[in-house]
Formats: structure tokens, C-alpha cells, sequence
């Protein structure tokens, strides 16, 4: 079976959870005190950058499949969406 290109519309769902990701890893990086407004239970500042910088990883797999624009490259991705 041949490597599909991926549809637009998960091309769309990527690119917003990246950005989605960007906004929520910065966020925490940058004022670990907001995960009390984001988060369902209390974590110490360093669990929050911590949790803020694991986000920031993910996003250049979620972009570089876009990217690449195959269904290969996507799947780990979407999995994680999942």
C-alpha cells in the first residue's frame, strides 16, 4: 500500500493542537502560577514548567507531519491528539 497524503482536515487539527500546545507550554514556561486556571489539581511551579516544556515537544512532530504530508509521518501524531 502506498503512502496516502493526508486530507485538509487533519492537516487542520494538527496545526491547531500544535498551536494549541505553543500557547499552553509558553504560557506555563513563562508563569507556572496560571496552572491554577488551566489545571484541575495544584502542581508546584516546577511540575508546571516541567508539564509546559513536555507540551513544547510534541509540537515540531505535529508541524513536521504536516509538513512531510504523509500518513506515515502523521500517525504518532494523531495518536497523541487521540
Amino acid at each position: 500500500m502506498s503512502d496516502r497524503t493526508l486530507p485538509i482536515w487533519v492537516k487542520i487539527v494538527l496545526v491547531v493542537s500544535a498551536l494549541m500546545q505553543i500557547v499552553f507550554g509558553l504560557r506555563l514556561l513563562m508563569d507556572p502560577a496560571s496552572i491554577t486556571a488551566m489545571w484541575p489539581w495544584p502542581l508546584t511551579p516546577v511540575t508546571a514548567r516541567l508539564l509546559g516544556a513536555s507540551t513544547l515537544v510534541s509540537v515540531p512532530l505535529a508541524l513536521l507531519s504536516v509538513w512531510f504530508n504523509r500518513y506515515s509521518a502523521a500517525r504518532l501524531p494523531m495518536i497523541m491528539i487521540i
